[in-house]
């Protein structure tokens, strides 16, 4: 299946190419480790569907996976199995060729967003027991089979590894908003990014463990915001005058994926050429609090 042609445009001097428009609808979209291939979940016809798309050759391969109850998907560890999980019933699918096996079938919580840490040792993702309100982290232990589930009180979603496996980042609700919350692999509190202005969501890591890249929404505007780990260093890599989300870095490439609202209220997706001489460095950090390396972002 074609992909329509992919344009490049500038934008505050950044290149952004559009992958896919607003006709796919894309929900999420994870590059594979080699930055050949985008794991694609997209809707079409009102049903969710998973495509891998190869950016270079403008072409979609279609795994053979359409379910209107799929919420989320990425790579397994095993690069040519895929792992998604349902939004109906938050049960975890691994895809074996043209196989798709239960995962986790046995244990009572539910799941999605998952994502492998570096050794492909541990699962991350968001769930929830049956008897729960919110959302937690979770781990799943492939040598020992054991089910963790952190140590936390709040709503966390979209958990990452951080490149060393060390840290994990999250968003996390804030009475109305959000921010970003990191945690120690086995759940014990690192610290927090807020901000007295934005709402804080969607953080991925850099090529460190000392960088993360987030989004910033604010009442006009959706910045793509890049920190380190304390808050600190604040830079402006992108703005837009719609919602942003999930930006995804691609490793050993000063690219970005990233999800883009249009006017007619669907998704398209981008990715964005990150050059330095452009990035807008104009961000004042006020109001430090030292406690649990929690910064305060004022604009």
């Amino acid at each position: 299946m074609l992909v329509s042609s992919v344009f490049a445009q500038q934008k505050s001097g950044i290149r952004v190419d559009t992958l896919l428009n607003d006709r796919w609808n894309v929900q999420q979209a994870v590059f594979d480790v080699e930055a050949n291939k985008v794991l694609v979940v997209s809707e079409i016809n009102e049903r969710n569907t998973l495509f891998i798309l190869e950016p270079g050759k403008s072409k979609l391969l279609k795994p053979g996976f359409t379910n209107g109850a799929l919420q989320s998907a990425n790579w397994d560890r095993n690069p040519e199995k895929l792992i998604a999980s349902s939004a109906e019933n938050g049960q975890l699918y691994r895809l074996d060729g043209q196989n798709w096996q239960y995962l986790l079938a046995d244990r009572d919580v539910s799941a999605a967003y998952p994502v492998y840490n570096h050794s492909g040792n541990l699962l991350l993702f968001e769930g929830m027991r049956a008897n729960q309100q919110n959302s937690s982290l979770f781990t799943y232990d492939f040598v020992y089979h054991n089910l963790n589930e952190l140590d936390l009180t709040k709503n966390c979603q979209n958990p990452q590894w951080s490149p060393s496996d060390e840290l994990i980042s999250c968003t996390r609700a804030q009475d109305k908003d959000t921010e970003i919350a990191l945690y120690h692999w086995y759940g014990a509190f690192y610290g927090l990014i807020k901000s007295d202005t934005l709402a804080l969501r969607d953080a991925c890591w850099t090529e460190s463990d000392y960088r993360l890249i987030f989004v910033g929404e604010g009442k006009q505007f959706n910045y793509v915001l890049s920190s380190r780990k304390d808050g600190t260093d604040l830079k402006v890599l992108f703005s837009s005058t719609t919602k942003l989300s999930r930006p995804s870095r691609i490793n050993g490439h000063d690219q970005l994926l990233l999800l883009q609202q249009t006017s007619t209220n669907r998704t398209q997706l981008l990715r964005i050429y990150l050059d330095e001489q452009s990035v807008q460095n104009h961000v004042n950090i006020k109001n430090l609090n030292h406690e649990s390396a929690t910064r305060r972002i004022q604009f």
